[in-house]
């Protein structure tokens, strides 16, 4: 995709006027479920799982085998947490009284399932339960239930509440790996823990447009570990925010370096964002047609990342290619609504996909209300539990 014929391929291979592929693909959604006209079957919603959850998963732990099923079945509903909590598991198996320990597992594991279909509300929720009360009053919180409550903190906007939770949680983790023995398995664990929150901590100020107090905890990290080079890359994004761009550059290309020396070790995320670097550097250095092609190399390879495609329409839209840049983001908000739960394609429906798109629907279409509705109406049906509907025209 990184020569201009390929971008005029992309503009020709739906000559539909713009909003009208969406038309086309509830009209087909309709016929095929007999649904009331919204496109949705009353007993099946489809949801998409939030970007921030590749992180948030690494803060808490991938679980065992039986939580990872547990998650995907709590996506998709299925999963009730005991009622009644007694002071230990009576042993009859009935699941009328469980301990504290086990209410707050279930609990927990409940809180992230509602994270994964984008319901930070409910998930907070699952946090304020008698169990969290019981075992929190106990000291007994485990580091993992702790982060849930952090994180959905995050998720409803109470932004001074979730650093503050993440920042005690570092504090936490800081005292015990100093107490475990050293080189011993829980000293590492702890270590883990303790630069998982640190990262936390980063992605929160760089949320809150606060580059400067991000690369405190970003330099911290890169000195901790210095064979990843995701704390590079976040810092040369850190420096693209500050308007630095020659930090940025020695940052990326930092990381780069540190990709290529790991070979075969370096993991597809790391790899995924030394293409990602580039681009970004690329497109505030104005620089829209080569950073297009820098977005467009990623997308090649890693064909459902929502920063390099929604960065590609930019560069697109920029570089004067208003054709390329929609019917990119059109044709990957129909790939997302076929896509199976938990699919990173789901991840395009976004604010930022919405408005781009209404954006440039004001520029070419003949009727850009009619065609912002439209895409609009067809994105809800298969959206975050809490995505912002403010952002669709009605």
């Amino acid at each position: 995709m990184g020569d201009g014929s390929a971008r005029g391929r992309m503009a020709s291979d739906d000559a539909s006027p713009p909003g009208e592929v969406f038309l086309r693909a509830r009209r087909r959604l309709r016929a095929t479920t007999g649904g009331d006209g919204d496109g949705r079957d009353d007993a099946v919603t489809t949801t998409a799982v939030p970007m921030m959850m590749s992180a948030f998963e690494a803060l808490v732990g991938a679980g065992d085998a039986d939580s990872r099923s547990r998650w995907t079945r709590l996506a998709r509903g299925g999963v009730e947490t005991p009622a009644t909590i007694g002071d230990g598991d009576d042993g009859d198996g009935d699941g009328l009284c469980v301990s504290v320990a086990a209410a707050v597992r279930e609990d927990a594991i409940r809180a992230m399932g509602l994270m994964k279909i984008g319901d930070a509300r409910g998930a907070l929720a699952r946090t304020r339960t008698e169990a969290f009360a019981r075992a929190e009053a106990k000291g007994e919180l485990s580091f993992a239930a702790m982060a849930i409550r952090a994180e959905a903190l995050r998720g409803v906007n109470e932004i001074t509440a979730s650093m503050d939770a993440f920042g005690a949680l570092h504090a936490m983790c800081g005292e015990k790996e100093k107490e475990a023995k050293a080189d011993s398995a829980e000293r590492s664990e702890w270590r883990r823990r303790r630069n998982a929150t640190a990262l936390a901590m980063a992605r929160g100020f760089m949320a809150d447009g606060n580059p400067r107090s991000a690369l405190v905890w970003l330099d911290a990290l890169a000195r901790d570990e210095p064979e990843n080079p995701s704390h590079l890359s976040s810092a040369g994004r850190a420096h693209l925010m500050m308007g630095d761009l020659e930090g940025a550059r020695l940052c990326f290309e930092s990381a780069e370096k540190t990709v290529a020396r790991l070979g075969k070790a370096a993991s597809d995320e790391q790899r995924l964002s030394v293409l990602r670097d580039r681009g970004e550097l690329l497109l505030t250095s104005l620089k829209f047609s080569e950073a297009k092609d820098a977005f467009d190399a990623a997308m090649n390879k890693y064909e459902t990342d929502v920063a390099a495609m929604v960065n590609g329409a930019v560069a697109a839209v920029y570089g004067g290619d208003l054709d390329s840049s929609r019917a990119l983001l059109e044709k990957r908000l129909l790939l997302a609504q076929d896509s199976a739960l938990g699919s990173d394609a789901l991840n395009v429906a976004t604010p930022s996909v919405v408005k781009n798109l209404n954006s440039i629907y004001e520029l070419t279409a003949r009727a850009p209300a009619e065609a912002k509705h439209s895409m609009g109406s067809f994105v809800k049906e298969f959206a975050l539990c809490d995505f912002d509907a403010s952002c669709v025209a009605t």
